[in-house]
């Protein structure tokens, strides 16, 4: 399944994403936008300076800089040969990708006042563990990144480029957005605790992410505390969703 020309696709499909359908079947298409690209760049550089000079690696930059790169598709498509439910790659080029419809976002499930929240969330960070044992980090691990197709979780979005010297700090920050993410739906059925140790218990590396978490919890106390104030109607978006999560993390148990 391909087009033809670019030409074809900027003028059928606009959008960064899109859906299509060929014979009955859904599929998504996605683009190389060239001024999202250069925005990237820009920020890239902005957060090496960080990451470099205050010496903290979960700030490395993981954006694709690239203007024309299959580097997504090639990642997915490895991925998928590693035995991870990610979708399948029907064509790419350096322009655009096709790949299968994997279902319904995990975030618009999650919504649901029926949904088995618990399980979903247990599926999605196990996935997430098994993709940081076979040496990858996703960098976009939002709840939004993860869909649900016929019982079974996908990871999607992988256009973030990692540099193997930040793989590590990049993985720790994989589990920490994922949680923030949820954290933001302001759910009070969550079992943050169960969460983390589900990804203990099948991941391969030797340091606790239960632990880890939690030093930082206590280190990011107060934001917690003032997530409850008036104070945090003048926290921006991203501030408030970590005091969120701080705050429900609060009375976490100690391993």
């Amino acid at each position: 399944m391909k087009m033809t020309t670019i030409t074809d696709i900027e003028d059928k499909f606009p959008a960064k994403v899109s859906r299509i359908t060929s014979e009955g079947e859904i599929y998504y298409l996605k683009r190389n936008i060239e001024k999202k690209i250069t925005t990237k760049r820009a920020m890239n550089i902005l957060q090496k300076f960080l990451a470099d000079i205050l010496k903290i690696k979960t700030l490395a930059p993981t954006a694709n800089t690239e203007q024309h790169s299959t580097h997504e598709a090639d990642k997915i498509s490895s991925l998928r040969e590693a035995g991870l439910k990610v979708p399948e790659i029907h064509y790419s080029c350096e322009e655009y990708f096709i790949m299968e419809d994997c279902g319904h976002r995990l975030k618009d499930i999650l919504k649901r006042e029926e949904a088995d929240k618990t399980l979903y969330l247990r599926e999605a960070v196990k996935s997430l563990a098994l993709l940081h044992n076979h040496g990858f980090a996703h960098g976009g691990s939002q709840i939004r990144n993860f869909t649900v197709k016929d019982g079974e979780v996908y990871m999607i979005d992988f256009e973030e480029k990692i540099h193997k010297k930040y793989l590590s700090a990049i993985q720790f920050r994989d589990v920490l957005v994922f949680l923030i993410s949820i954290a933001s739906l302001r759910a009070r059925d969550i079992d943050y605790y169960e969460i983390l140790k589900v990804y203990e218990e099948h991941s391969s590396s030797k340091d606790s992410i239960l632990n880890r978490i939690i030093k930082l919890t206590d280190r990011l106390y107060f934001l917690g505390r003032l997530s409850r104030t008036r104070v945090s109607k003048f926290f921006g978006k991203d501030l408030l969703f970590i005091s969120y999560l701080i705050d429900d993390l609060s009375s976490i148990k100690r391993a």
